[in-house]
């Protein structure tokens, strides 16, 4: 039997899919099995997934129920004691399930085990470093603010996850992870790794974020605290999600909304950072947040720098490597 269970799920996964297997493959901790499920596809993911000559993968194919269930679904075929999650368009270095197999060994109270995570775009490019609060306590504190975990990276006990009931399934998007890791906190210690051993790629469609941010995140915190959703906010999630298909190009917008403050903030390069605020406000002007981002493009970068380190819980975490 397996130590440890890799689970995938993905739906249209080309042609990000067959790195994060390969990732798989690559791992120095050897004693793994990978759970592949195919949530869905209509391009050729579930025909390459069939080209693979790997004798610890198991590949499961069902029509589209959502990430929850199919994550659920495929943990409930695994074998292993501990369940790492990877995303279809993410994917790991090579030591990273050494590093944390050991981890989880040698601290028994740890249930969840992250790391911290080089972001990258489409292309593979490097955008930045996230690294992580690091013990249980900075990981409570931060919970409380934001979900600062990035699931491609999470190494956890199948005991827990039992424990809680899996994957809360009322929630088919949005803030499922962040539901996982808040519920996984209530029966264990949680700790992130210092060291990058994910790469998490942004793409258009990856990203998710709301007109209304500030009644969205009083809906989401009030959800994780009371470990379910209301009837009456299952319907505004739904309002949500129809606003979104009413804005064809919305989740475009974000992409470019993403990329332009990471240009503003990160690498101080405000020409850039305005082509794609500029995008945002052509496709998407209801996303406000990206017009103060180009009016503070035209502002010095000492100031920017100053009022991102005071204001944002994030800040203290990002960096870039040389």
């Amino acid at each position: 039997m397996p130590r440890v269970s890799v689970i995938i799920t993905v739906k249209n996964g080309l042609p990000f899919l067959g790195k994060a297997i390969a990732s798989v493959q690559r791992q120095t901790f050897t004693d793994w099995e990978l759970i592949v499920l195919d949530d869905g596809s209509t391009d050729d993911t579930w025909s390459y997934l069939q080209t693979l000559q790997e004798p610890r993968l198991v590949t499961l194919r069902q029509e589209n129920t959502g990430v929850a269930t199919a994550k659920n679904r495929a943990i409930a075929r695994s074998k292993g004691a501990y369940i790492a999650i990877l995303d279809a368009d993410d994917y790991w270095e090579p030591a990273k399930l050494e590093q944390q197999v050991a981890f989880l060994d040698q601290h028994p109270p740890c249930v969840l085990l992250g790391t911290a995570a080089r972001i990258i775009d489409p292309e593979d490019h490097y955008l930045y470093t996230e690294g992580k609060p690091r013990d249980d306590a900075e990981n409570r504190r931060m919970l409380e603010i934001k979900n600062a975990w990035t699931h491609s990276s999470i190494l956890f006990r199948r005991e827990a996850f039992d424990q809680i009931g899996g994957y809360y399934e009322p929630i088919r998007q949005y803030f499922v992870d962040y539901m996982l890791v808040y519920q996984l906190g209530q029966v264990g210690q949680m700790y992130q790794l210092p060291t990058p051993l994910v790469r998490y790629r942004i793409r258009s469609g990856s990203l998710s974020t709301k007109s209304d941010g500030r009644a969205f995140r009083e809906l989401m915190m009030r959800s994780l605290r009371t470990g379910k959703v209301s009837a009456a906010d299952q319907k505004k999630l739904a309002a949500i999600k129809q606003n979104e298909r009413a804005t064809p190009h919305f989740k475009e917008a974000v992409f470019h909304l993403f990329l332009g403050r990471t240009y503003l903030l990160h690498h101080h390069q405000p020409g850039r950072a305005r082509s794609h605020l500029k995008k945002v406000r052509k496709l998407a002007p209801q996303l406000k947040i990206a017009h103060l981002y180009y009016g503070l493009s035209f502002v010095p970068h000492a100031l920017i720098h100053w009022a991102y380190r005071q204001l944002s819980p994030n800040a203290a975490y990002i960096y870039l490597e040389k």
